[in-house]
């Protein structure tokens, strides 16, 4: 596991220990990067952080520690790039299954 730091809103941040599951990105058609998702997994916890529209001007972060697939779920919602997550980490999304 290894020592995370990540941005959240209003310039608050986070330090934790962990490992990251899941890193996507979602594109623009002139591929730069519209939105990033990671998940990390922790001892205790999920960290979940969003980066919107990073690298410009208008780059937004959030952040939730979370305590289940159920609240990750929550935080990250149901948009194409979320459910890329949930496949790439390997979550079981509710509502969804496969045979």
């Amino acid at each position: 596991m290894k020592t995370h730091h990540i941005k959240g809103r209003a310039g608050r941040t986070l330090e934790f220990t962990g490992d990251c599951v899941a890193n996507v990105d979602a594109l623009n058609h002139d591929d730069s990067v519209r939105c990033t998702m990671r998940l990390y997994i922790t001892s205790t916890d999920y960290v979940c952080h969003r980066i919107d529209r990073p690298e410009t001007i208008d780059e937004r972060f959030s952040f939730e520690r979370c305590e289940n697939t159920l609240t990750v779920y929550q935080f990250f919602g149901t948009e194409p790039l979320a459910n890329y997550l949930y496949g790439i980490a390997g979550l079981a999304v509710p509502g969804l299954r496969h045979h």
